[in-house]
């Protein structure tokens, strides 16, 4: 028997390097870094060997080469994005957007 998919997006298989940085509602705390093996608007999965806690709230940046969109080669931008760590095992964590984000370019 197949298991069926709940998910609501679509999810991508895309390896993007992700810094994170904890949160303690004050200040941003310090910042780790992280690849993604798949994505969707609603999260990511992220590969580690030791995943945060279940419910750390993180600020999250990645950055998106641009190299197949764009003529210019080597031209990025990045979207920072909150979420918080929804569920972890030995391979690493998946992390849930809060919706909020910002693209932008890098120079």
């Amino acid at each position: 028997m197949s298991m069926k998919e709940r998910r609501s997006m679509e999810r991508f298989v895309l390896k993007l390097p992700a810094r994170i940085a904890l949160t303690d509602d004050l200040v941003s705390q310090e910042e780790t870094e992280f690849t993604t093996t798949n994505i969707c608007a609603g999260g990511a999965y992220l590969l580690t060997d030791r995943p945060l806690l279940v419910g750390t709230t993180i600020h999250m940046v990645m950055r998106l080469p641009l190299d197949n969109i764009f003529a210019e080669q080597g031209r990025q931008s990045q979207i920072k994005l909150k979420g918080r760590v929804l569920r972890n095992d030995t391979k690493g964590m998946a992390v849930l957007f809060d919706g909020r984000y910002q693209i932008s370019p890098l120079t």
